[in-house]
């Protein structure tokens, strides 16, 4: 007995496998194409550059960087509290106002939680200055206590400006 060949359809199984190979080169092909537009898109994970805010940064570890080295420097009254006590709410705008730009860029969390720690350096600051109850406006800050402000505060501004110039990439 003769086993009957089926030549009819041997031809539809060559179609059927070309149908496949170009599905499989046309999925292949869509899959390089979508690659090939997804390497034009870039992620933004944090927010951008922001030369202002870089600028502002800068002035402002300089203008406590100074004020510290008035303290350290400054004899009798020029280093009490109740002169120098205008410098803080002073500061704190300025640190406010830098934070409420960096709170209009989306994605920058980072930066915001940085000033909002800067705030509370300044108050901490302030606290070590002033002096006891009824005699606020005599305190001052103790000299050994002025070099570990000045490290804290260039610190905290250093990993600002940091990472506002990282944005730059």
């Amino acid at each position: 007995m003769t086993i009957p060949t089926l030549p009819a359809r041997r031809p539809a199984l060559r179609a059927a496998t070309r149908t496949g190979a170009h599905r499989h080169l046309l999925a292949l092909a869509l899959v390089a194409l979508a690659v090939l537009a997804a390497g034009g898109c870039t992620v933004r994970l944090i927010s951008d550059y922001d030369e202002t805010i870089d600028r502002s940064a800068s002035e402002l570890q300089k203008e406590m960087d100074a004020f510290l080295t008035d303290m350290e420097n400054g004899q009798d009254e020029s280093v009490m509290y109740g002169v120098n006590r205008g410098f803080y709410p002073y500061y704190a705008t300025e640190v406010r106002a830098v934070l409420v730009r960096a709170q209009a860029h989306p994605k920058n969390e980072q930066s915001v939680a940085q000033y909002e720690l800067m705030l509370d350096s300044l108050k901490e600051l302030e606290e070590a200055h002033r002096g006891d109850e009824g005699l606020e406006d005599e305190g001052t800050l103790p000299v050994e206590a002025i070099p570990v402000f000045r490290d804290l505060f260039n610190q905290a501004w250093g990993a600002i400006i940091h990472l506002e110039v990282a944005k730059k990439r």
